[in-house]
């Protein structure tokens, strides 16, 4: 999209410099505001971009090709867009036309060089496309660059590119335009057409169904070639007409059918691949009566280990309820020491209390006897007293 400020102040600061070298009055160099578009120009020598100055004393009138910049710079940007939607949509629909069929073309590309005793006069259809899709490649790197000069208003630099617009312009019209016809089913099945026969078959299941297609269409075109009418005066006779007729019968059908099978080394294969495939069936077969007889065996075992988890589960409760009996046990057992331990430590308070309260009470009767003794003795001398 081209900038709305093409014809601006702006617009005219970002050319170059003219090669004249001349100052305005600020000083600053005249910007380019013409170009000269006849090619080889005998005026315009140095550069065939020129300023205002420059354009005003010359003898323009005889130069019809001298253009304001910013129109040429708006012809410049209009072409290059319109160049890049060409190339934009013929890559997009040569893409979408090529890719489901690239592995197909790629198998029969292979098969030319396997059928080395066959002729190709064709076009390798893969190694144009890969050139195209490299061109693709270049072509919108380039123009990046150019968008970013037309944002930039840098009409040189996008006119220094004319020589690879030129051509881009060359190879997008008379190299590559033939490719919307030359990836077609049509143009793919004509081109390999003298491959297809004897190809092998791929194992990739697509891949598979497209070249078996292709086979069935080679088939059908054998047979009604098979039945146009040969201009040979023997053929008209009954009898060779008649066994003419019975070969292409025969022989149309057994082409079709190795056709299928990849030729005789095809059918070949597939025979002995057929064999070996018997082969390993049987063996397979053994092998399975071998693997169910084990199998019953294994089931036996399992029935016997299935007899002894249970007897284990049982002895494993009857085992949990002892175990839990005797945690309960170990639970009293705990309990009758600890209440042991208590009525010990009672029973030496109960004895120390007992002891300090008879140390008490012998104490108390043996102060008692001495008071008693005491008031005997004074009893006994005041009576002794008395009687003298």
């Amino acid at each position: 999209m081209l900038r709305a400020s093409i014809s601006s102040k702006d617009f005219s600061s970002r050319q170059l410099p003219c090669a004249c070298g001349r100052l305005d009055s600020d000083g600053e160099p005249f910007r380019v505001a013409h170009v000269c578009t006849e090619a080889n120009c005998s005026v315009h020598t140095r550069s065939p971009f020129i300023c205002d100055h420059c354009y005003d004393s010359e003898d323009t009138p005889g130069h019809s090709k001298l253009k304001r910049i910013a129109n040429y710079f708006r012809e410049l940007s209009e072409q290059w867009s319109k160049l890049q939607e060409n190339e934009k949509t013929l890559a997009k629909e040569v893409l979408q036309m090529y890719l489901p069929q690239q592995a197909i073309v790629e198998l029969l590309e292979r098969e030319i060089k396997l059928q080395t005793a066959v002729a190709f006069n064709g076009r390798l259809i893969s190694e144009e496309m890969a050139k195209f899709q490299e061109f693709h490649r270049e072509f919108q790197e380039r123009y990046a660059k150019i968008e970013e000069c037309m944002r930039e208003d840098q009409t040189t630099k996008i006119w220094e590119e004319e020589a690879k617009f030129n051509e881009y312009t060359d190879k997008l019209t008379n190299r590559f335009g033939h490719l919307k016809t030359l990836v077609t089913v049509e143009t793919i099945f004509t081109n390999y057409k003298d491959f297809i026969e004897h190809a092998r078959i791929p194992e990739d299941s697509s891949v598979r169904r497209a070249l078996f297609s292709f086979k069935e269409r080679l088939i059908e075109q054998n047979a009604r070639e098979s039945m146009t009418p040969i201009d040979d005066p023997q053929t008209q006779i009954p009898e060779i007409a008649s066994i003419r007729a019975e070969l292409s019968n025969t022989s149309v059908p057994l082409r079709g059918l190795l056709s299928y099978l990849g030729g005789l080394h095809g059918a070949a294969n597939f025979i002995n691949n057929s064999l070996d495939a018997k082969s390993a069936q049987d063996s397979l077969q053994r092998t399975l009566a071998e693997l169910t007889s084990h199998l019953h065996t294994l089931q036996g075992t399992l029935s016997d280990c299935t007899r002894q988890i249970s007897i284990l589960k049982e002895e494993n409760e009857n085992l949990k309820q002892q175990v839990s009996g005797a945690r309960e046990t170990a639970k009293i057992q705990e309990q009758l020491a600890a209440m042991e331990s208590t009525m010990r430590q009672k029973d030496a308070q109960i004895r120390q209390q007992f002891m300090a309260a008879q140390d008490q009470l012998e104490q108390a009767c043996n102060q008692r006897i001495s008071e008693v003794n005491n008031r005997v003795s004074e009893v006994e001398s005041r009576m002794m007293g008395g009687y003298i």
